[in-house]
């Protein structure tokens, strides 16, 4: 503050001058005054708007009370207009939003802040349900800024949607006629905002006619909006869910929530229609391009040769057997395998000569791929028939019975020339001594039979001695069985025995193997 007085600061004008000293009290008057003065004269420019009211909830279409702005200074303080007015232009992030004058009766862009004033007040009205944001500009003034809320107004009418989300209108559907579609409907208020179901419907009576034969629907009230569900296909079905079979005619939107779905199936290909009827919406529809039925596909070989009593799995044929339907969606189909003279099994049970499978794709692929073919003494043809509820394919396999290699029966070089036994011992078959049972075309499900017999000792499995043992089981089974839990008891010491013979047979269930005796000595 240079231009102040050197008497200011209790100095004299003279720099070099004897400092004269005054009284403190008349010093500090002077500052005071002073300061006054400079304040009295520094100018308060107009630097910002502000919206001073709190934010403002409508319904749609509806007018907002009171929005007013004020002008503020550098320091966040009041401040009035400069000569000309404040011009403050108005906007909206909305394009369906419009500003009124301070009365509500007609549309402006901008207001203006009268010389000398600090405020100015406007309304707005908006159609669009969301948080619009409102923009207050003037010049190089700092803006305002300011949300408020509107709701959408009260449910007029009825939408058909898809399941996008948001959704979108959808007025038109393709549909497969084996899978019933997704419909869903939306409600709507006047400005085609997403509305509310209301607390309750009144009774619904619809007599639909032009789009074919004439129906009534009468529906009760109910917590919600309810809705009439019609359709002009003499074959459409209106359905709760995609696995219901009841059908349905009215549809309930809870109350405030703003869609329900239901499903619509047909089995008559062409362009049909569905209506949605409401007393207080009125009426929607949607196009239904139900799409002509696709029959389902089988894969499968057309020959399989197999040994007499051999097995085969659908999952391991070349190629494997199984189905598709390229418009089965979640829709349940069925298949059926029927044999002539050989068998079918699910897993390891055997179901005889006719299956049918239930599903839908994926589950009958899993189902056929765990079902196996066992051969019987002729040949053969599987059939195999998949039906989607509307269309049928069928393929048939070719069955013809290879020849039938016999097991075979091979005693370990121990063995080859008999084994000694005292009476009262044990002796197992294993190193040098086992048994080996061999089968050229058995499968690893193939079924075996062995039978091991001796005359005056015993054959033992698990330590259970037996005159005859009998063993069936898959071939690598039968041969860890002979190892380890299989062995031949002398009779007891004392005993008027010198020898002994084990015959050893098998037979894979068509033919034998060629039996092998083996001499024992006991001692």
């Amino acid at each position: 503050m240079s231009f102040l007085p050197q008497w200011f600061f209790g100095r004299s004008p003279a720099s070099n001058a004897t400092k004269t000293r005054r009284p403190e009290g008349l010093s500090r008057r002077r500052r005071t005054f002073a300061v006054e003065q400079l304040e009295a004269r520094r100018v308060l420019a107009v630097t910002s708007l502000s919206i001073y009211t709190p934010t403002q909830s409508i319904v749609a279409g509806n007018t907002t009370g009171t929005i007013k702005v004020q002008l503020l200074d550098q320091f966040g303080r009041t401040a009035k207009a400069p000569i000309g007015g404040e011009v403050i232009l108005l906007g909206s992030n909305s394009g369906q939003g419009t500003f009124l004058n301070a009365a509500g009766t007609a549309p402006i862009a901008s207001i203006t802040i009268p010389v000398g004033a600090s405020a100015a007040s406007f309304k707005y009205t908006d159609t669009k349900a969301g948080t619009p944001l409102l923009t207050l500009a003037s010049g190089l003034l700092k803006p305002a800024h300011q949300s408020e809320s509107v709701a959408a107004a009260a449910a007029t009418q009825i939408l058909f949607v898809d399941q996008s989300s948001p959704p979108m209108p959808l007025p038109i559907q393709t549909i497969q006629n084996t899978a019933p579609a997704t419909v869903t409907i939306e409600l709507l208020d006047a400005f085609g905002n997403v509305a509310k179901a209301a607390a309750t419907s009144t009774i619904v009576t619809v007599t639909r006619s032009p789009h074919g034969p004439t129906r009534t629907i009468i529906i009760g009230g109910a917590a919600g909006q309810e809705v009439a569900l019609s359709a002009d296909s003499p074959t459409a079905k209106l359905l709760a869910s995609q696995s219901a079979t009841t059908q349905i005619n009215k549809i309930v939107i809870p109350t405030g929530q703003s869609t329900a779905t239901f499903f619509y199936s047909d089995t008559t290909a062409g362009s049909f229609h569905v209506f949605a009827d409401s007393v207080q919406l009125g009426s929607a529809q949607q196009t239904e391009m139900t799409a002509p039925d696709i029959a389902p596909t089988i894969t499968a070989p057309a020959t399989l040769t197999i040994a007499a009593g051999a097995t085969q799995s659908f999952a391991t044929t070349v190629p494997p057997i199984t189905v598709d339907d390229v418009d089965a969606g979640a829709s349940i189909e069925t298949v059926k395998v029927t044999t002539m003279t050989g068998s079918l099994l699910q897993g390891a049970v055997n179901v005889g000569s006719t299956v049918t499978l239930t599903g839908t794709i994926a589950s009958l692929k899993t189902q056929l791929s765990g079902l196996t073919y066992q051969a019987g003494a002729a040949a053969d043809t599987i059939k195999i028939v998949a039906n989607d509820g509307t269309l049928s394919t069928s393929a048939t396999i070719v069955v013809g019975l290879a020849p039938d290699i016999a097991p075979t029966i091979t005693p370990g070089p121990g063995l080859a020339t008999g084994f000694t036994v005292p009476l009262g011992a044990t002796f197992a078959f294993t190193g040098p001594n086992t048994l080996t049972i061999a089968d050229a075309d058995a499968t690893a499900t193939t079924m075996l039979t062995v039978t091991l017999s001796v005359t005056n000792g015993s054959i033992a499995k698990f330590g259970v001695p037996l005159k005859t043992l009998t063993i069936t089981d898959t071939l690598a089974n039968i041969n860890a069985i002979l190892m380890t839990n299989v062995t031949y008891i002398a009779p007891p010491a004392g005993a008027p025995f010198t020898s002994d013979i084990l015959t050893i047979t098998a037979t894979d269930g068509v033919m034998p193997a060629s039996p092998v005796s083996i001499g024992i000595t006991l001692m």
